[in-house]
Order: C-alpha cells, then structure tokens, then sequence
C-alpha cells in the first residue's frame, strides 16, 4: 500500500485523508493476499513510519519539511500568474514537489501554500501594472473614486456610464471622456506585462467593486 501510494499520487499512507479500501481490494486480488489482512497493519505506530523511511530511500524520495514551504509557494506563485483558480495551482504545486523527488505533504499544507501563492501572484501583476505609472498618476487614479459634487458621483462612475445610443450630442460627451482618460496618461502597454487572464481578472472585478 505504501509503495503505491508513493508511486502515485506520491503521499505517504499517513497523510491520506480519503479511504483507502478500493486500493487495498485492488492490491489483494493482485497480490492473492486477504484485504482483511490490512486492518492488522501497523498496530505499532512506528512500523508505518519505518516502512514509509525505507521506500522513500528505495524510491529517491525525501518527506517535505517547513524548509520546502517557500518553494512550495513560489511553485503556487507560478501556476496562478494567469488564474485564480485552485486546481490548476494546486496541479503546480504537486508537480513542483514531483519533480525534486519530494514526497507530497498533508493536503492542508499543499492548500495553504496554494493560497499564499495566489496571493502572491495578484500581487506581482498588480505591481507590474504600476511599475510605470508616476506619482501624479496615481493620485489622478485615486481621484477618481472620490465623489464630485458637481455630478454627485464619482469620475469612475460618470466614464462608466458613458452613453451607448447613437445620438448626435452623445459623441461630445463620449470625446469628452475620452480626453479625460488620456489625460490620465496610462500606457496601454502596461496590460501587456500581465497574462491577458489575469488582467481581465482584475477588469471583471474593478467592475464589480464599490468604490471604497
């Protein structure tokens, strides 16, 4: 049981969390050995931990410790530049530990660098996007979520409600926005620093956020 589940999906029999008992039967039948047998396995704590030592010797492989964590969250990091989505980072963490022969902790732990990966990932597009955009952008950025008497909205509400009829005093006020926003001064090239999933991320999300 131990050497298969080492083989794949390369977790030690001590940190599974599903039940085991459709390998056990599978197993017996190859094996000709009574899946009963099993239930008898390990009524000394310490015969699965010596066993799980000698495979893991036989096999190259190592137990992950907390060394391995950063490394772990770096592998996150890397598979969620383009995605928020769990499994494909999860995918990228277990395929990282694979590849330096390390044996896949507790699902808890692979999920808590999975996280701060991710979290780690929107942070790096986030300054990608920013890395060259000047102080006074910023600060026009940011004065376009304080409200304006004058519209009692904010800047950021009055571009999003820009007209869409085609109507001829519509295109002055479409041009006006127009020259708001490129007063602004952004790059368009900045989006080009993120993958295109991300940063329609980021969109689907500014479109959905209050203000505050």
């Amino acid at each position: 049981m131990q050497l298969a589940l080492l083989r794949h999906p390369g977790i030690g029999l001590a940190h599974m969390e599903e039940p085991v008992d459709s390998l056990v039967g599978w197993l017996s039948q190859r094996l000709d050995i009574p899946a009963a047998a099993f239930a008898e396995y390990a009524g000394r704590a310490q015969t699965m931990t010596d066993h799980a030592r000698i495979l893991a010797a036989a096999l190259g492989l190592r137990a992950a410790t907390a060394a391995d964590l950063p490394f772990m969250i770096e592998a996150a990091a890397k598979s969620a530049w383009s995605t928020d989505r769990g499994q494909p980072i999860v995918a990228g963490v277990i395929a990282a530990l694979r590849a330096e022969n390390v044996i896949l902790p507790a699902p808890a732990a692979i999920e808590r660098a999975a996280i701060a990966g991710r979290a780690r990932a929107r942070k790096r597009a986030a300054d990608a996007l920013l890395m060259s955009v000047s102080a006074a952008q910023i600060a026009k950025l940011d004065k376009l979520l304080v409200i304006d008497p004058t519209v009692k909205a904010t800047p950021l509400a009055w571009l999003r409600n820009a007209p869409s009829s085609p109507k001829a005093e519509h295109v002055g006020q479409l041009i006006e926005r127009l020259r708001f926003v490129r007063d602004i001064g952004l790059s368009p090239d900045a989006a080009a620093r993120v993958h295109n999933d991300r940063f329609q991320q980021f969109v689907r999300e500014g479109r959905i956020s209050d203000p505050h």
